[in-house]
This record gives C-alpha cells, structure tokens and sequence, in this order.
C-alpha cells in the first residue's frame, strides 16, 4: 500500500521515494528507499532503520504463562473472598478477635471499618487479577524484533499479521536489492584450502611443551585479569599460535572463576577445542560453541547439544543470530563470549564486513552486560582493525 507523502512530509528527504505503509500495533510504519521510519501513537515516539544498518528480522511470542497463573491465584482468591465475607459477614468474626486479643486497637477497627478494607482487598486481587491477564494476553501476541548492526534492537509489539508478513517481505527485498554486487563469502573449496593450508604448516613446526606453555601463559593471563569484571571485554593479540591461549583462557573463565558463555570459533574445529579442554579437564557444562569452520574445512563431527555448526565463516548474519540463540542456554550469572579469532575473521572476509561484525559483537556485549574475549594474532593485515577495536575494548593485553 502507499503511503500520503503529505502525511510523512517532516520526516521525508527531498528524493526519498514511498514505498509502502502500515499500521502496526500501536505504531505506524513507513518503508521508504532508504529506510523503514516508525511511529508510536503513545506516548508519540519517533524511530528509524536505514537498510545497510539492519543485520535481520524476526517475529517471536513469548507467551508469560506465570503472570496467566498469577491472575487466575488473583482472581480465585478475589471471588472467594467477596463469596465468603458476603456470606458469612465476615467482618464480625475479625472485629471479636481484634477486640480480644488487640483490645487497644478497638478504637481504630470498627466492624464498618474492617468492612471497608475488606472490600478494598477485594478490588485489589481483582485489579492484579485483571492486569496479569492483560499481560498474558498482550505476550501471546508477539513481537516483531528489527536488529541491527550497532545499537539496540528495534521492538514493535505485534501479533504475526499479514501487514507483518508484508514488511518483512519488502525489508527483505531491499537489502537484496542494496547488497554489494561482490560478495564477500568464500565457496566450502575455498575455505577447506585454506584450513588445510594452515593445519599443513602447524604440523611442520615442532610444538613446544604444551603443559608448561599452558601453566606460563595461565598464570600470566591469571594475573593480567585480576582487573577483569563480569561485564568486562578484553581484545588480546599473540604472536604464536594462540591454542594455548584459548585453553588457559577456558581454564580460567570456566573452571576458576565459574562463568558460562559462548565460543564463536573460527580458528580451530569443535572437536579440537574440547579435546583441549577434557584433557586439562576444564569444565563444561556451562559453555556453548558456535563452530563455523568444521563444515567449511570437509569435516562432519557428529551433533552435540552445545554446539551449532555454520556452513561458511563468511555467514556472518548466521553467526550473529546464533550468538542470541546460545547464550539464552547459559545458566551461570556471569556470562562471556570469545571469538577466536580476528585474524582468521579477515581470511574469509572483507576489512568493513569484519569490522562490522567486530563493531555489533562488542555492542552486543556492552548492551547486554557480557564480558569478552577477542583473541586475534599479530599480523600486518589485521593491524588497522585492532586500533579501531582498542578504544571499544576494557583492556588491551599483548602476549
């Protein structure tokens, strides 16, 4: 439908070109060219999406049984306490107790007294009664979720409705229509070269002494981290390979200090990373992988319920819309994400796509109170997006 360029005026550039309006919700919502514009009718409220800064769509109902249990405990007890003082004048049988074991409060509680609050708590049990059922009600309906690439995500509560479907549909289209024609994702062949590339030339250098590595680097990075909050985000750069690293890293956040989180790994396999860690014995009950180079490199580990597998490092809208995903499975108070790692972000994707991503995990972290852990190594290419990132970070250590 077209929208009344009138109506939109104030808020319209010169060449910006209607493409559809809705009433959505309580909201009215524009989709121009450029962007999507919405209006809250109350109180009256002004927002705005522009194309290249949405990273996806959905539609999610969380429906709040507990406040459906709440209004009928409310309203039980409401109609039963009306019944019950109705029937039984209930306000006599008050009055005889308070006179007899409350004597000096007999001048303050008289039976038109206690009658009076006893229908004041009557319209208070029906009233949160009622209010509970509104919001039951209201979250069966849903809502329609618009992230983006920086900021906080755009909330419009609304029921699945056509209208819905049809925004979707034409957001969807316009950021088709506005991505760049050179895509930067790198075919599976690609990517499995890659990998294969990199395993090829770790094996032809002799490993040194993993135990003590690990217990040299542990205790340094131990150290380092003693300023480390909960919500901290810390961007650490290595020279050597950064296994280690990432194995004294767990070993700390999990097993000595007990946090849970989210692994986004795009260095190193699953199956590698929790051999690792079973044989430090690091726990791991509480941390969930997002594996995006298994499946890129040929390999086909067998499922496990904490870890999901992205088809192509370059997916890095699939990999932003698992980050939600798994850390709602976290049960520890004290939340992370790693991602291991910059360098080998940049292998299989542009400079702006990965700063992008760099920019909206970083966000996403600060708007959610997690703390972070970005690992990158120490190479020429990934040097102009460490400098961007340090200002964003809480700690910059090198190792």
């Amino acid at each position: 439908m077209q929208g009344d360029r009138e109506k939109w005026s104030e808020y319209l550039a010169e060449n910006e070109k209607i493409l559809a309006e809705y009433t959505i919700g309580s909201n009215d919502v524009l989709a121009t060219d450029k962007r999507v514009i919405i209006l809250k009718k109350f109180p009256r409220s002004f927002t705005e999406a522009k194309y290249p800064e949405i990273l996806a769509l959905e539609h999610k109902t969380y429906v709040l049984w507990e406040n459906f249990l709440k209004a009928l405990l409310f309203l039980a007890a409401g109609v039963f306490l009306y019944n019950y003082s109705a029937s039984n004048n209930l306000a006599m049988p008050i009055y005889d107790i308070v006179s007899q074991y409350l004597p000096e409060l007999t001048g303050i509680f008289s039976v038109g007294v206690i009658k009076s609050l006893l229908s004041i708590a009557v319209i208070l049990l029906i009233a949160l009664g009622v209010i509970n059922t509104i919001r039951f009600v209201s979250s069966a309906r849903g809502h329609l979720r618009i992230r983006l690439k920086t900021g906080t995500s755009i909330r419009i509560r609304t029921a699945f409705t056509p209208q819905v479907r049809e925004l979707i549909k034409l957001i969807e289209t316009q950021l088709e229509e506005k991505a760049p024609e050179v895509t930067t994702r790198i075919p599976a062949r690609a990517v499995k070269e890659v990998f294969e590339r990199k395993k090829k030339k770790a094996e032809e250098v002799a490993p040194e002494p993993e135990v003590e590595n690990l217990e040299t680097i542990r205790k340094k990075l131990k150290k380092v981290l003693e300023r480390f909050k909960p919500n901290a985000i810390s961007l650490i750069s290595t020279k050597s390979e950064p296994m280690n690293i990432v194995t004294a890293m767990l070993q700390i956040l999990l097993s000595e200090e007990k946090y849970g989180g989210v692994f986004i790994s795009v260095s190193r396999p699953y199956e590698e990373i929790m051999k690792a860690m079973n044989t430090n014995r690091i726990r791991s009950d509480d941390i969930y992988f997002i594996d995006c180079i298994s499946h890129a490199a040929g390999k086909r580990p067998e499922e496990a319920e904490n870890v999901v597998f992205v088809e192509n490092p370059s997916s890095l809208e699939e990999i932003s819309m698992y980050v939600d995903k798994e850390m709602n499975k976290v049960k520890s108070k004290n939340r992370f994400i790693l991602l291991d790692s910059l360098s080998s972000l940049l292998i299989y994707n542009n400079e702006d796509s990965a700063k992008e991503f760099s920019h909206f995990l970083i966000n996403h972290m600060r708007v959610n109170n997690i703390g972070g852990v970005i690992l990158t190594m120490e190479k020429k290419e990934v040097e102009e997006l460490v400098k961007t990132l340090v200002p964003m970070c809480d700690m910059f250590i090198e190792l």
